[in-house]
C-alpha cells in the first residue's frame, strides 16, 4: 500500500506540475501575464481568508502581513509573474525543465544567509546530478532557435531565484 500511495503522489505531481507550464503557455496567448499571475492566487487567497474567517481565525498581525507581502511579491510576482511572462517567448517544455533547477537556487539562497553552514558534500552532489539532468534535456536538439527567447530564458532563471528568496522569507 505505501508503493501505490508513493506512485499515485508521483502521478498527481507529474500531472498537476508538469501540466501548469502548458496551461501557462495557452493561457497567456489570450491574458495578459502579470494578470494571469495574480488571478489564481487572489483567488485562492480570498477562498482561504473567507474560510479564516468563518472560523473566527482570520487576525493577521502587522508583522505576518509584511511577511506575507514581501515574500508574496518574490514569489508570485517574481517568481510565477515572470514564467508567465516568459512563457509567450519560450516553449513550455523548456519552462518546466529550467524550473527543474529550482532545488539549486533555494540551496544557494539558503547557503547565503538564510540557513547555517555550507551544503553538505551530499546535497553538492545531488544538485550536481540534478543540474547535469536538466542541461542534458535542454541541450539544442530538437528545439528551434526561434522558439528560444534569451530574455525568456533569463527571466525563467530569475523566477527561480525569486521563488527561492520568497520560500526562505516566509518561514
Amino acid at each position: 500500500a505505501p508503493l501505490i500511495g508513493l506512485i499515485a503522489a508521483f502521478a498527481v505531481i507529474y500531472l498537476v506540475w508538469g501540466s501548469t507550464y502548458l496551461a501557462i503557455r495557452f493561457a497567456v496567448e489570450t491574458i495578459p501575464p502579470f494578470l494571469l499571475a495574480s488571478l489564481r492566487f487572489i483567488i485562492a487567497g480570498s477562498i482561504m481568508y473567507a474560510w479564516l474567517w468563518a472560523r473566527g481565525e482570520a487576525k493577521i498581525t502587522r508583522g505576518q502581513l509584511v511577511t506575507c507581502a514581501t515574500s508574496g511579491i518574490l514569489m508570485l510576482v517574481g517568481g510565477n509573474g515572470l514564467v508567465c511572462w516568459a512563457e509567450q517567448f519560450v516553449p513550455s517544455g523548456i519552462t518546466a525543465l529550467i524550473i527543474g533547477t529550482a532545488p539549486l537556487w533555494i540551496v544557494l539562497v539558503g547557503w547565503a544567509g538564510f540557513q547555517d553552514g555550507a551544503p553538505s558534500i551530499k546535497t553538492f552532489l545531488g544538485l550536481l546530478f540534478g543540474l547535469a539532468g536538466v542541461v542534458l534535456l535542454i541541450r539544442p536538439s530538437g528545439t528551434s532557435e526561434e522558439s528560444m527567447s534569451i530574455p525568456g530564458l533569463i527571466a525563467i532563471i530569475f523566477a527561480c531565484f525569486f521563488w527561492a528568496w520568497g520560500s526562505f522569507l516566509s518561514k
